[in-house]
């Protein structure tokens, strides 16, 4: 599990984010409105084995001054501790 929270002016719009993996198990994001970022963590439970996370993050934001909405995709690779 991982999260992202992003710098002003940008926040996230809380719609339509979804993590598409390289490769190994599925992903899901989750907003978290009221602390302003999202989670990424894994559906499924491996046997006790670190997981990495590597894949495209795709997620709307918007600008908070012009109320734009621009969707961005972050390419991403975290380790597990």
């Amino acid at each position: 599990m991982f999260s992202i929270q992003p710098a002003a002016p940008w926040r996230f719009s809380g719609e339509g984010a979804r993590f598409f993996p390289y490769e190994g198990p599925a992903w899901e994001v989750v907003p978290e409105d009221h602390e302003g970022r999202v989670v990424i963590k894994r559906k499924e439970e491996s046997d006790g084995v670190a997981s990495r996370a590597a894949g495209v993050l795709s997620i709307a934001m918007i600008r908070a001054e012009a109320d734009d909405v621009e969707t961005f995709h972050l390419r991403i690779r975290a380790g597990a501790p």
